[in-house]
């Protein structure tokens, strides 16, 4: 028989794997107290199994606790009592997870299972006991506490006597109460639980590939499924959004709009980039500024906390919201996420979101010395296991990560010069990018070490430039039906456990993705972040790199065809919006060497009439022009004062050229 092999190690559990059957270990302390961190890591280990069993196949999975003690001894009562949502927020989305399972699941109750375990291993297929030591039992009715929504699950897998013992009378079940009872499916001494847990799942395992398993077990226990859903916090927020009148709770990119990036110089304030942007993104849509309800800005360090105002108001007073963010390297992905969430919640149908940044030449430094900062525990962690070096931390931070991953699972510094490699070579394609020249993988090695494993042209520039997209909702786009095969849906975002919670969201699995732009502000980053995505096993994403599957030619998903931060540029508020650019465009399929074969563009004369602009702004950069800028500037209530020499400056470019 094939030996277990661990797949992973997360904060509280692990996760091992024998042929199809997946073993989940709960580690959270010794009682596997059931908060929202720990349920909501269980949700993401199951979606982990489900990617990688995919459709159709046989497969299993069996939870258990650690050791022979506990299995769980159910709710944190006091992140309970303090937060009034946590059971929402983690618990019965968890319940639910495991009930909407596509595969068998088997409890491994190596111990007491207490309050909020007995639904915990209710939830489950299967479940075997242990027979020496543990009780299972819901306690709540000594205790005088109610959670809605547990007595489903007891009701609807029991004998009504049964049922009425575990719920009214707190009874404790040894593991022979348990199976004589119906509680437990088997028992078993605690050297034999795991390979009787095996038994059940190799057995039942090949239930699943016909695809339907899902399915018949909602028609078994739909009910209970359905109670759970409907007091989780996702299921309330999704139904709040659907009900909302004149709004079905979709949100579309409608428009994308970008100034190239440049070397921090000064050569264009950021005024005039954003402008540009701007105005690019709504020439896109094919809207002008009175449609827009709302404005969004997006940027770091370009100026004080209203900067976005003397941005907006060049297209025009109209006293809308102007909203500023600033939230790091995530600041334009931060005004996007705003902006979706403003359209899907039916608050506005047209909102613009503009990201921008005029940086200072060099590496990124902070100058605050009297106060506690956002990296300082990082740093001191950092300084106690790897040393501090008289260098910008970010290098330092991102550089150690890279060394660890090579000391845990063998890639080579050449490994992160081949992603910087692949990263330049797609920048040379990108007429936006900061950084447009080839490099070899000889090339980066030899640049200047800046902290090993990074060399300089492994790390992303600063940057001045801007990016820009009009997000719409359902509303807005019925009517103006002409514009439909121009949006694309923002089908999943998430910025909690991001990769596999947007996934489930949009309703896809990593297999269907066919081009990813990701955060690569070092080279490291991107390696280790094709890792934690799940494109590849645990500590096995060099190989990924090496066999060419990420660039041009390969198996996919082809990563930061734009270049990435390292050689596009990374304008910190402007970042996140310039990704969204790069794949409206390639979902459009307006890139010659896109990833994307949607059709939707079949040649460069139709890009150009769709795009507004006359010419196919994926594949050019270029200035707009004065009748451009005032095609999309508010003619209610325009601001020549507020304009001030915006459009002068860009026309006197042009007429450079």
């Amino acid at each position: 028989m094939e030996d277990i092999r661990s797949i992973g190690t997360f904060d509280n559990l692990t996760l091992e794997r024998q042929g199809c059957v997946f073993i989940i270990t709960m580690m959270m302390g010794a009682e596997n107290r059931l908060n929202i961190k720990f349920c909501q890591e269980m949700i993401q280990v199951f979606n982990t199994v489900r990617e990688m069993l995919g459709p159709n196949s046989n497969g299993a999975v069996i939870t258990r606790g650690q050791g022979a003690k506990f299995f769980c001894t159910g709710l944190d009562l006091e992140e309970t009592r303090r937060n009034p949502h946590a059971n929402a927020d983690g618990f019965y989305p968890l319940l639910h997870t495991i009930l909407d399972f596509p595969f068998p699941t088997i409890a491994l109750v190596n111990g007491h299972a207490f309050g909020g375990g007995c639904p915990l291993a209710f939830a489950h297929d299967y479940r075997v006991m242990n027979s020496k030591r543990g009780f299972i039992s819901m306690p709540p009715v000594d205790l005088g506490m109610y959670f809605p929504g547990v007595g489903i699950l007891p009701r609807l897998k029991l004998q009504p006597r049964v049922a009425r013992k575990v719920l009214l009378e707190g009874h404790r079940f040894t593991g022979v109460e348990a199976l004589e009872d119906g509680l437990v499916d088997a028992i078993a001494e605690p050297d034999r639980m795991l390979a009787v847990a095996m038994g059940l799942a190799n057995k039942w395992a090949p239930k699943a590939k016909a695809g339907v398993y899902a399915l018949l077990r909602s028609e078994l226990w739909g009910e209970m499924d359905r109670g759970v859903q409907q007091i989780s916090y996702p299921y309330l927020r999704f139904n709040m959004v659907l009900s909302r009148e004149g709004n079905e709770g979709n949100a579309y990119v409608l428009g994308v709009g970008m100034a190239q990036f440049l070397k921090p110089r000064a050569t264009r304030p950021y005024t005039e980039l954003a402008f540009e942007a701007g105005a690019k993104a709504m020439l896109d849509a094919h809207i002008t500024y009175d449609d827009v309800e709302a404005g969004i800005a997006c940027y770091t360090s370009t100026g004080p906390t209203c900067t976005g105002q003397r941005v907006f108001y060049q297209f025009g007073m109209t006293n809308i919201p102007i909203y500023n963010t600033n939230n790091a390297c995530a600041s334009g992905s931060t005004g996007l996420h705003l902006a979706r969430t403003f359209v899907k919640s039916g608050l506005h149908d047209c909102v613009l979101v503009v990201g921008f940044e005029q940086m200072a030449a060099g590496p990124l430094v902070s100058n605050i010395t009297d106060r506690p900062t956002p990296y300082d525990l990082s740093v001191k962690l950092m300084s106690a296991t790897r040393g501090w070096a008289d260098l910008p931390k970010n290098p330092q931070l991102f550089g150690n990560a890279g060394k660890e991953y090579m000391e845990r699972y063998g890639a080579t510094a050449q490994d992160f010069a081949e992603v910087a490699r692949i990263s330049h070579e797609h920048s040379s394609r990108n007429p936006y990018a900061q950084f447009q020249t080839v490099y070899t993988v000889h090339d980066i090695q030899k640049s200047p070490m800046i902290h090993y494993p990074l060399t300089k042209l492994q790390c992303s520039p600063t940057s001045d430039g801007a990016a820009a997209g009009v997000v719409v909702s359902q509303k807005f786009l019925d009517a103006h039906p002409e514009l439909k095969s121009h949006a694309v849906l923002i089908a999943g975002q998430s910025i909690i456990r991001a990769t596999r919670a947007a996934l489930a969201e949009a309703g896809v699995t990593l297999q269907d993705i066919r081009v990813c732009e990701l955060h690569d502000c070092f080279s490291t980053n991107e390696l280790i972040s094709l890792d934690a995505m799940g494109f590849c096993d645990t500590g096995k994403a060099h190989y990924l790199v090496r066999s060419g599957d990420i660039t041009y030619g390969g198996k996919g998903p082809l990563v930061n065809p734009s270049g990435g931060l390292i050689s596009k540029g990374h304008p910190l508020g402007a970042t996140g919006l310039a990704q969204c650019a790069e794949l409206t465009w390639q979902l459009r399929g307006w890139l010659r060497t896109g990833a994307c074969n949607t059709n939707v563009a079949s040649d460069e004369a139709e890009a150009a009439r769709m795009s507004g602009l006359g010419y196919n702004p994926a594949v050019e950069a270029r200035y707009i022009t004065r009748a451009q800028a005032n095609a999309v500037r508010s003619t209610k209530a325009p601001s020549d004062y507020a304009l001030d020499s915006t459009i002068d400056l860009i026309e006197a470019r042009l007429q450079k050229l």
